[in-house]
């Protein structure tokens, strides 16, 4: 995806930001343990994880990502997020933690969550640092006066201008001057969105004003779950496709979305044989995408598993659909500090034995697990 191949990994790269990257910079450089931790906030797109992301490379420390989402408990955050932060890198390197979506946690449902998230910041050896798109909201008020609160303010035309003009040039796309201008300002301060509209209309010859107007006028970021609820309802190709633009999942995660709650909505077998074909085409897509890193798969990626998906169904639903969180991406959630640290000893093992990783995993660790 363009947004993966073109993020942006250097911090002076980062656009539109200025007055927020020296508190930033202000506010790591000065930081020692006990200290409060950060809380980024802004619209969707504008470079939250971005900007952690390209620190951590500065200054060579480990960026670790979690989602407060996946871990509901006081007793889930310490046996994950807490172990994760208590360890020191393999290489003795530094780490920062960024702990998303901070804003997700509810207030009875994860009871005690906010607390621990408190016990953290106190107790750590790293900095930590929260992203929340609404960070004032009542039950985030006691881990307000632990962490420094620097807002991302949405980016101007000029800017997000200036960035698709960069990847046309490398992709050695065609697009006519008014339409990269237009394709700016439907993003409303979201480049992110605009790199998704140049991605979705990069297999055209040429990009003209007249593609832009067809995009039509782009909707405010929505959840997940109305996402789900617009595709499935969703009358045209067209319609559905429009969907994956409004929402803040990168296509690939929204794939699994899609694929874990197509039984929940769609009842008839038909509908569901059609909808699994149309979500197995998409995934030979994606698999290119994965195995050549060629981008432009990516259009009949979202053609299939959002409108071939909208359009398997015969008639409209109305009955109220309790939409699922998929079990592959919770998978991945609760193992990803695990399997990093896995590959962490990997790497070292490998130096050691002087062979790749693979190698490691598939001939010697089997007989060092009977050890």
């Amino acid at each position: 995806m363009f947004t993966e191949k073109y993020k942006l990994e250097k911090f002076e790269d980062i656009i539109g930001q200025k007055d927020a990257l020296y508190a930033i910079l202000k506010w790591f450089d000065s930081w020692k343990p006990g200290d409060k931790a950060l809380l980024l906030h802004g619209p969707t797109g504008v470079g939250k994880t971005s900007i952690i992301e390209a620190l951590a490379l500065e200054k060579s420390i480990d960026f670790i990502e979690m989602n407060a989402s996946n871990y509901r408990s006081a007793k889930q955050i310490r046996e994950t997020i807490g172990q994760s932060v208590a360890q020191q890198s393999l290489f003795k390197r530094g780490k920062i933690f960024m702990i998303d979506e901070i804003d997700s946690l509810s207030g009875s449902a994860d009871r005690g969550g906010i607390s621990e998230m408190i016990k953290l910041i106190r107790a750590t050896g790293h900095p930590i640092v929260f992203t929340a798109n609404k960070p004032f909201q009542s039950k985030l008020r006691n881990l307000r006066k632990y962490c420094k609160l620097v807002e991302l303010r949405k980016l101007a035309i000029s800017d997000i201008e200036k960035q698709l003009k960069k990847i046309v040039k490398k992709e050695k796309m065609k697009i006519e001057r008014d339409a990269l201008r237009e394709l700016a300002k439907l993003a409303g301060g979201d480049l992110r969105a605009a790199m998704n509209d140049l991605e979705s209309l990069s297999h055209k010859k040429k990009i003209t004003a007249d593609d832009i107007q067809l995009l039509g006028k782009r909707e405010k970021a929505i959840t997940v779950y109305e996402a789900l609820s617009k595709i499935f309802k969703a009358d045209t190709v067209l319609e559905a496709r429009r969907v994956i633009g409004t929402v803040d999942k990168p296509p690939d995660e929204l794939f699994w979305w899609i694929e874990s709650n197509v039984m929940r909505e769609y009842s008839k077998a038909e509908e569901l044989a059609a909808a699994f074909d149309a979500l197995s085409i998409a995934d030979v897509f994606r698999q290119r995408i994965r195995n050549t890193h060629n981008w432009r798969f990516l259009a009949y990626m979202i053609d299939f598993m959002a409108g071939g998906v909208a359009v398997a169904r015969r008639k409209k639903y109305f009955k109220h659909v309790h939409y699922q969180y998929p079990t592959l991406i919770a998978t991945l959630g609760r193992t990803k500090r695990m399997r990093k640290e896995q590959h962490e000893h990997l790497l070292g093992l490998a130096k050691q034995l002087h062979c790749s990783t693979r190698k490691v995993r598939t001939e010697f660790l089997p007989y060092l697990k009977l050890f």
